[in-house]
């Protein structure tokens, strides 16, 4: 016998169903794009790797100087 479906995977009422409902169309229809074009994960994830590790390299030569605001007629920005 099947249990029926709780609240907390379909949601209290029709209008919440039906938004997970087309979510998991969506998820499927993604799915079924993913098949066709023989996605590789493992050379997307490698690709991915490397340009995250170049993008920390590039963030590490990333300098940010303090304006001196005094200097700037910004006396105020000194306020507490």
């Amino acid at each position: 016998m099947m249990k029926r479906p709780t609240e907390e995977v379909y949601g209290s009422n029709a209008a919440e169903a039906s938004t997970e409902v087309q979510s998991i169309f969506a998820q499927i229809d993604l799915l079924d794009v993913i098949k066709a074009e023989n996605f590789d994960f493992v050379a997307e994830l490698e690709k991915l790797t490397k340009e995250h590790i170049e993008a920390e390299a590039d963030l590490a030569d990333v300098k940010v100087k303090v304006p001196d605001w005094t200097k700037l007629g910004g006396n105020w920005m000194m306020d507490d």
